[in-house]
């Protein structure tokens, strides 16, 4: 659910645009770019109170936001790999700017820019077989065109930057001489050669380090300056735009496998994923079984061992039985022959002799 925040800036997205419409359409107003630029003054200050809680001052730019002014230095790093691919943006000395990532199950290869406090910022697109890798601001304005041969390999294709008529307005290369072994150096140029912004991007097992240094002025404005009055499009020069160049870094100049195999690599994670939860749960019914039946037969040697025991029991009971009858058939002998079995017990002293009986006096020694 969107919060509070978000729901008033882009009320203030609309105001602008109403704001600016009237402005350019009022007959009274004068020229269309003082309109604008005192609409553009108005919404950028409210922008920047409500967003007064970032480090960064921000503003908005036609009907994006933008940092003011526009940093001439700032990094795209990613401190962890991670299958969305996140990067954060800051300037140099630190202050967070935005973060960039992939979006999951993708068909069109998107990753999604958003400013500090969340807010979308920019995005790039590239469909499954397309050259054009396209550029989109806050509202789905197109940016710019960025066309190479990408390959779904990775590497860094040189490729030309195309402004929203299609013009070719200035060129990506790779730079030869200053790359070298784990950093990547590429060179922004304007269509006519001028260097406009420098890429230097270090990667090492899990951790990627990106420094973009713009050689020009970073508020300077695209090429076509009659577009500079058209709300839908951005002023600022694509070529060395924030946005554009923030989002070609976290692809790695095309380098990204997340990011060009797209909704394959998403695929992959989740069949590895299955295959694990599988083999996880066959480990764990074997683990299972193995002590379900070690208790089991715990279970049936305790048995075995209570039933030797009571066989045991009913043979000595049956043995004691036998002797008893036993030694009631002897005494019956004796007790008809006189003898008295309670004189055979042992008392407190000696044994006393077993005798007759009364009336059996002449068969013995008498009584005592």
């Amino acid at each position: 659910m969107p919060s509070a925040g978000s729901a008033s800036r882009r009320l203030r997205f609309a105001a602008f645009t109403l704001a600016w419409l009237g402005a350019a359409t009022s007959p009274a107003a004068g020229s269309a770019a003082d309109s604008v630029s005192g609409v553009f003054a108005q919404g950028g200050a409210d922008y920047a109170g409500a967003a007064g809680g970032d480090e960064a001052t921000w503003r908005l730019l036609w009907l994006c936001p933008m940092p003011a002014p526009l940093p001439a230095a700032y990094t795209v790093d990613r401190a962890f790999w991670s299958l969305w691919d996140k990067f954060q943006v800051s300037e140099s000395d630190g202050t967070p700017l935005g973060s960039s990532a992939r979006t999951l199950f993708s068909s069109a290869r998107e990753m999604l820019l958003t400013t500090a406090t969340g807010d979308p910022w920019a995005a790039a697109r590239m469909g499954a077989f397309s050259r054009d890798l396209d550029f989109f601001d806050c509202v789905g304005g197109k940016l710019a065109t960025l066309r190479a041969d990408w390959s779904w390999l990775g590497g860094t294709p040189a490729c030309d930057v195309l402004d929203t008529s299609g013009a070719t307005i200035g060129r990506i290369a790779f730079d030869e001489t200053l790359s070298s072994g784990s950093t990547t150096v590429m060179a922004v140029d304007s269509a006519y050669g001028e260097h406009l912004a420098q890429i230097i991007q270090t990667r090492s097992w899990s951790a990627i380090e990106t420094h973009v240094h713009i050689l020009v002025s970073p508020d300077r404005q695209r090429p076509n300056s009659t577009a500079n009055v058209d709300p839908r499009l951005s002023p600022v020069d694509p070529t060395i735009d924030a946005r554009v160049l923030a989002l070609y870094s976290a692809m790695r100049f095309g380098a990204s496998a997340l990011f060009a195999g797209g909704a394959a690599i998403d695929v992959a994670a989740i069949l590895v994923a299955l295959l694990f939860a599988c083999v996880a749960f066959r480990a764990g019914s074997a683990v299972y079984q193995y002590f379900t039946e070690r208790r089991a037969e715990e279970l049936r040697r305790k048995q075995r061992t209570k039933e030797a025991m009571a066989l045991v029991a009913e043979d000595n009971e049956r043995a004691l039985q036998d002797q008893d009858a036993d030694d009631e058939s002897r005494w019956w002998w004796l007790g008809w022959l006189g003898f008295d079995r309670k004189c055979c017990k042992v008392g407190s002293g000696l044994p006393r002799p077993c005798v007759p009986s009364e009336g059996y006096g002449g068969l013995g020694a008498g009584k005592e």
